[in-house]
């Protein structure tokens, strides 16, 4: 994999950037307050100012690649119908700054507020509270197609959680650091980056660490695909590293901090945004 081309470009940071699930498009959002959608099927793009006087801070797609949820410094929620490119409808409740979401059954949001809330997002009603962080939630993950949510923290910590019964299963510790991400790899597996330089593979049966893997870099994100089981990590320096078992490859990505990355599984392709 060598470095690419620039598809989108905005006029500040970018903060968050994802490929739509169905690897139609790729999404990304900046300090700019723009959204930008940018096909990845005829090159067109699209961009929308999602609030001239307020910032966002992250985004994820719908299951169905219809809509785009977008996190606000104003600790709101606002959901994109990339197809009208207007707001639909606004989610509100958290204290604070949202820092994160997924979606997967429910929308899943975590915030500097320490909560998890999981939403009903054709209502907009918070149907779920989940309190287990004792600092802002950075990460959050479902398992495909099930009740189970991953989330991690500034805390250095990972909780899984099971929504269905609105509980806690499992915690995980042993980064020395905030906890970036944290992902699913199976049923069995969850993935976590730490700020501490560190990747770490628990065993979600007995909880524990299984194995370590060093990046040599202040980590800011990570993305993991599951076809091929490579991780990569966006770096503080500008670098992105490709984790692929034991080898490490490094790319000279951005002049900056790499903010996010996501991965095009059918074109074996990364997008990295920063």
């Amino acid at each position: 994999m060598q470095n690419g081309n620039v598809i989108i470009r905005h006029t500040g940071p970018v903060v968050d950037l994802s490929v739509s699930p169905d690897g139609r498009y790729v999404a990304s959002l900046g300090v700019d307050r723009y959204l930008v959608i940018h096909s990845l099927m005829d090159g067109r793009t699209f961009s929308f100012i999602v609030d001239p006087n307020v910032v966002p801070t992250c985004m994820c797609w719908s299951p169905d690649s219809r809509y785009v949820a977008i996190g606000m410094s104003d600790s709101r929620i606002d959901i994109w119908d990339i197809i009208s490119g207007k707001a639909i409808s606004r989610m509100l409740g958290h204290q604070e700054s949202v820092s994160c979401l997924a979606w997967g059954k429910y929308l899943a949001s975590g915030g500097k507020d320490r909560t998890i809330r999981v939403w009903d997002y054709s209502s907009g009603d918070c149907i779920l509270m989940l309190r287990g962080h004792t600092s802002e939630v950075l990460g959050l993950d479902w398992l495909v197609s099930s009740d189970y949510l991953v989330s991690c923290g500034a805390d250095m910590r990972i909780i899984l959680w099971n929504v269905s019964y609105g509980r806690q299963i499992a915690t995980f510790s042993g980064h020395l650091g905030v906890v970036v991400s944290a992902v699913f790899a199976d049923d069995k597996t969850i993935i976590s980056c730490g700020g501490d330089g560190s990747v770490r593979f628990w065993d979600t049966r007995t909880r524990r660490s299984i194995k370590v893997l060093k990046t040599g870099c202040r980590p800011e994100c990570m993305s993991y695909e599951p076809n091929t089981m490579r991780i990569a990590v966006g770096c503080s320096d500008g670098k992105i590293l490709l984790l692929n078992g034991e080898k490490k490859t490094s790319i000279d990505a951005h002049k900056g901090r790499v903010m996010a990355l996501s991965w095009l599984t059918e074109r074996d392709r990364l997008m990295s945004g920063g």
